[in-house]
């Protein structure tokens, strides 16, 4: 396949996105090698000739974001469906504040979601994760609230 000039620099050089590197290096830490910037082409008609994801590592898709997301509103749900049609496990994940423990807590999420694949476990194909911190006890924790984001499709 031939790869434009474009692309090899995007997946090199990476587009990175606030919070990716830590994101990246959570991974990483828990022995997960995800590309980044992964490249998956676009139906005919699309806009470009790829959409990218931020990390990928076959079958898994994730996207961080830092603000609430609805994957399956009317300017994401192409893009959304395309991914998971593709056979792709496509988990969003919102951060809400750029502390390390979120990161780490994200990563332990993505991690636990790629095992149980490399295990043949059944998992959500589209996952949506909110981590935010909490004062528990006392004392600031990472917290995920996993987010249906079919729920609104069921009304």
């Amino acid at each position: 396949m031939v790869r434009s000039r474009r692309l090899v620099l995007r997946q090199n050089l990476g587009s990175h996105g606030a919070g990716e590197w830590e994101l990246h290096e959570a991974l990483r830490k828990r022995g997960l090698d995800f590309r980044r910037q992964q490249p998956i082409p676009q139906p005919p008609g699309g806009r470009g000739r790829y959409w990218f994801v931020d990390f990928a590592r076959w079958p898994l898709a994730v996207e961080l974001t830092w603000h609430g997301i609805d994957p399956l509103n009317e300017g994401w749900r192409p893009r959304t469906l395309h991914i998971v049609n593709q056979g792709w496990h496509l988990i969003y994940i919102v951060v809400c504040s750029p502390t390390l423990a979120l990161f780490d807590a994200a990563g332990a999420y993505v991690a636990a979601h790629a095992r149980c694949l490399e295990r043949g476990q059944k998992v959500p194909r589209l996952d949506l994760a909110v981590f935010i911190m909490r004062l528990v006890d006392g004392e600031w924790r990472a917290v995920c609230e996993r987010k249906d984001p079919w729920a609104a499709e069921r009304r």
